[in-house]
């Protein structure tokens, strides 16, 4: 008896969360099942589904469009007017192609389908470096949020107040003024947190670059662990921070500030960004050369789950030590993308190189599988499929293509398991093996969700309590094993349903809309969208219910 009732129970409590609203629908619904996590024999979980990866040629799917990894633009704003830093452009009406193609107007070939969903968001405090940020200014600033969500457009966050034409000298800012502005700040960041998923350390130096500032911060272990804490605080402590040097978060940890403390905790959460990548061809004093002990830190901090940006030198035919007009080996380019795990890459400062714009020069020239296996870099993915075209032919991508495509995460399903036939008010089996081929691991938490589509699009979600970050396996041949049982609330109707996964934006305000979801890199696999364009589910295939 005992037994019965606790069944019941189970079945009860499934209804009633069924009859839950989701995403602002009356008929799409959202269950939060009871789980199971065990190890599945197979005859429970079902027949093996099997899936392969995006080929050459899939035009509908690669470039894969998915959020918080990838190429990424740049613009730049005075934050108290609205008036471009260094273009001269008026955005008090909006950011045009300044957040959604190219910024400058230049749009190289092929960028239509390069999928960008990021950019870097330069804030410009000159004007206000002593003061506090004015109403307006802080208006401002909602108002490129506002701007971002509308576009579907994420932001690496940036503040500067040295490094724009109004400044000939160094202004005298504190770290005291940091904070200040900071503290201002924390209620934007907590409000916009879905479009932020990075900050980067910025406010000192040059362009937030941690040069020369009137202080020389860069100087002091006080000061870097302040400003870094303090960024760290003002995000709830839910997003990283991203570090220009290795040697300023090495400093931050041998800070002494009692009355805010720099912990082991804090240091794990700082990334890394290099605003002068050249495969060490150049000042390597701001690159972070291989076989360095920047470049060691590096791959040893990021195998961790750290965040990385990079961003080749603007073009310039002079002959400083800044003036980058070299062509960098793209293959060793790939080694020092998949050895840092790079999740994102600035495309801005490469649009007017001519013959020597690495970013065309990588479009031009061509990568084999058996260029990648024979390279002896063991960390740059293989994937057999992406380097095979419909007919089954091995191919050839362009580099250009091949980074675009594997910054960041690159989700793949392998093998789902599960039975085509379920029953209303009993448990369903599913086991999923996956597999990551990108550069890089998904940075911030996503939860993963079963999903039943009916033949009226009404759907219904089951929490998998899946964190997607976790999902950090070899870029080559690891997989990731999920095993899972739900109950099917008796409330379903009978039918036909589509079975698939939905991994949605963790922010309320960003997850029921399909542009910011996670899509899979398998070929043939429906992206399916519900009318309202809400959800956007990975279909695995379709199951009777009864």
């Amino acid at each position: 008896m005992r037994i019965i009732m606790r069944n019941l129970q189970r079945l009860a409590f499934a209804w009633l969360l069924a009859s839950l609203a989701s995403c602002g629908k009356s008929n799409i619904k959202e269950v939060e099942p009871l789980l199971e996590e065990k190890k599945l024999k197979v005859s429970a979980a079902g027949p093996a589904h099997t899936y392969l990866g995006l080929q050459a040629g899939e035009k509908l799917s690669d470039p894969l469009r998915n959020p918080e990894r990838g190429f990424r633009s740049e613009f730049f704003v005075y934050v108290n007017n609205r008036q471009g830093v260094f273009n001269g452009q008026n955005y008090t009406s909006g950011l045009g192609n300044a957040i959604t193609v190219y910024p400058l107007g230049q749009i190289p070939t092929g960028s239509s389908s390069d999928s960008l969903t990021l950019t870097q968001f330069y804030i410009y405090l000159t004007q206000e470096a002593q003061t506090d940020l004015s109403t307006t200014s802080l208006a401002n600033i909602q108002y490129y949020f506002d701007e971002l969500k509308n576009a579907h457009i994420k932001t690496l966050l940036r503040f500067s107040y040295d490094g724009s034409p109004l400044t000939t000298t160094k202004i005298p800012y504190t770290v005291q003024h940091i904070q200040r502005h900071l503290q201002q700040l924390t209620p934007v960041f907590a409000l916009n947190k879905g479009q932020i998923p990075v900050i980067q350390a910025g406010f000192v130096g040059d362009w937030g670059e941690w040069g020369a500032s009137y202080y020389n911060h860069t100087n002091y272990a006080d000061a870097t662990s302040v400003i870094f804490k303090s960024i760290l605080n003002a995000a709830d402590n839910e997003r990283q921070v991203m570090a220009r040097y290795p040697r300023l978060k090495n400093n931050a940890l041998s800070g002494s500030v009692s009355w805010l403390p720099f912990t082991t905790v804090d240091y794990n959460r700082v990334a890394f960004n290099n605003d002068f990548f050249t495969t060490g061809l150049q000042a390597p004093g701001s690159d972070f050369p291989i076989g360095s002990a920047d470049y060691t830190q590096i791959k040893n901090e990021n195998a961790k789950g750290l965040w990385m940006d990079g961003e080749i030198p603007y073009f310039s035919n002079g002959s400083g030590p800044y003036d980058f007009n070299k062509e960098m080996n793209p293959m060793t380019v790939l080694r020092i993308l998949s050895e840092h795990r790079y999740t994102s890459f600035s495309m801005r400062d490469q649009l007017n190189g001519g013959s020597k714009n690495n970013l065309q020069i990588w479009r031009n020239k061509q990568v084999s599988l058996s260029d990648i296996v024979n390279s002896g870099y063991s960390s740059i993915p293989r994937d057999t499929a992406y380097f095979t075209n419909a007919n089954g032919q091995l191919v050839t991508r362009s580099y250009y293509d091949f980074i675009r495509d594997h910054l960041g995460y690159r989700f793949q399903i392998r093998e789902a398991r599960f039975q085509g036939n379920a029953t209303r008010g009993s448990n369903f089996d599913i086991q999923i093996l996956l597999t990551n081929l990108g550069f890089s691991n998904l940075i911030n938490s996503r939860n993963l969700y079963l999903a039943l589509i009916d033949s009226n699009n009404e759907v219904t979600t089951f929490s998998l309590q899946e964190d997607a970050r976790n999902w950090n396996v070899s870029t080559n041949t690891a997989s990731y094993l999920i095993t899972k049982q739900v109950v099917l609330p008796i409330s379903l109707p009978v039918g036909q349903y589509k079975l698939g996964l939905w991994l949605p934006d963790a922010e309320t305000a960003l997850k029921c809309d399909a542009e910011y979801a996670i899509r899979f890199a398998d070929r043939g696999m429906q992206h399916w969208r519900d009318p309202q364009s809400k959800y956007l589910i990975n279909i695995l295939g379709t199951i009777n219910l009864q």
